[in-house]
């Protein structure tokens, strides 16, 4: 049986695959999802705090890294070291297993996506039964890709990181020259924040407007971690710590540029009421209808990208806790292709279970998350 691998992940690869899987559908409703519950000073003071707790965590994971280089993977042998078998597989097999429950709201997220299309209402939000059965086909070709092992994986999932990190970062660039001082400052310490759901104004202070502005950013940042998950496959262990710290950098100017610089486009209640994806709608408020349609086929690329990449982290967790023994051993047995054949069995089918589930109880994205 074989549970080593001799093909190597790169500082790039590493990078690729933390931005890929942290990056979702999260972004493209951040800046409604914001507005919500907060102005803007209390967005910034939120961000600022989701900052330095982000950057701490990243910090943990580089200094563990480097400081104990006799473990070399990462977040289980970590828990192992300290806590034995058991905490190794409640650190990973746990975490594996909750990754492949996300995955099922990714599927739903992208057909509910393209249900917003007028040709393809068929699929309606994700969850009927024409949406199932495209969800499942497409899980299992990217349990395919990823079956080819960490190099092609790898590469996709890069691909798709590229694809989806451009029009982020033209709707920054877009904001920027569309920024109004006066839009952002005219509700800049205001405590009334307008409630969607009852349409009226609440009285909401400072101190729990960043607070609902930490309950929502923490989400868009799961998957910092995506590094030291496949520590085993990194050319170098300093590799994992680099791309660590630079996935974290990349991340938090796309998700802090994207929300902060929307408050200039648009007052805070304009925003909060836009249709999910906001960033669409702020994007069609700039460029005009073409700018929206932009940012939907983003969304099916950016999930579909980070579908790769967590079809990857979940079944790789696993392996790990078999090749550590703090699970079945069957779980690191490898294929040709050094890919977690077994592992991806067990994750895969467990998606494909809920996607099932979801088709005859109309369980959609916000069930899964």
């Amino acid at each position: 049986m074989k549970q080593e691998v001799k093909n190597k992940v790169g500082l790039g690869g590493l990078t690729g695959l933390i931005v890929g899987g942290t990056i979702g559908s999260g972004i493209f409703a951040l800046p409604a999802t914001l507005t919500a519950g907060a102005n803007p000073e209390g967005i910034l003071i939120g961000w600022a705090i989701v900052a330095i707790g982000m950057f701490s965590l990243a910090g943990v994971y580089r200094n563990l890294t480097l400081q104990q280089p006799q473990i070399d993977d990462g977040i289980h042998g970590w828990s192992k070291n300290l806590f034995g078998d058991m905490g190794g597989f409640i650190a990973n097999y746990g975490h594996g297993i909750g990754d492949a429950i996300g995955n099922a709201s990714y599927l739903t997220v992208i057909f509910s996506a393209l249900g917003g299309f007028s040709f393809l209402q068929i699929f309606g939000n994700g969850t009927t039964w024409s949406s199932i059965i495209g969800a499942s086909v497409l899980l299992w070709i990217v349990t395919g890709l990823v079956l080819k092992g960490i190099k092609t994986s790898t590469v996709m999932n890069n691909i798709t990181t590229i694809a989806k990190v451009i029009p982020i970062a033209m709707f920054i660039i877009l904001a920027i020259f569309n920024f109004s001082p006066h839009t952002f400052l005219a509700h800049f310490a205001s405590t009334n924040v307008f409630d969607v759901a009852t349409n009226h104004w609440l009285h909401v202070s400072v101190f729990d407007q960043s607070k609902s502005v930490l309950l929502s950013a923490m989400w868009t940042l799961i998957g910092i971690e995506s590094g030291t998950i496949f520590a085993t496959r990194a050319k170098k262990l300093s590799d994992v710590a680099k791309a660590t710290n630079l996935g974290a950098m990349f991340v938090i100017v796309l998700l802090v540029g994207t929300s902060v610089l929307s408050l200039g486009l648009l007052a805070p209640n304009q925003i909060s009421k836009l249709h999910d994806p906001s960033v669409a709608g702020l994007m069609e408020h700039m460029v005009g209808p073409w700018g929206g349609w932009l940012i939907y086929i983003c969304l099916i690329v950016s999930v579909v990208g980070a579908l790769i990449a967590w079809v990857n982290l979940c079944s790789e967790q696993l392996r790990v806790a078999g090749r550590g023994g703090s699970g079945s051993k069957w779980l690191a047995e490898l294929n040709e292709a050094e890919a977690p054949k077994n592992a991806l069995l067990v994750t895969t089918g467990l998606t494909q279970v809920l996607m099932i589930i979801a088709g005859l109880y109309s369980a959609g994205y916000a069930v899964f998350t």
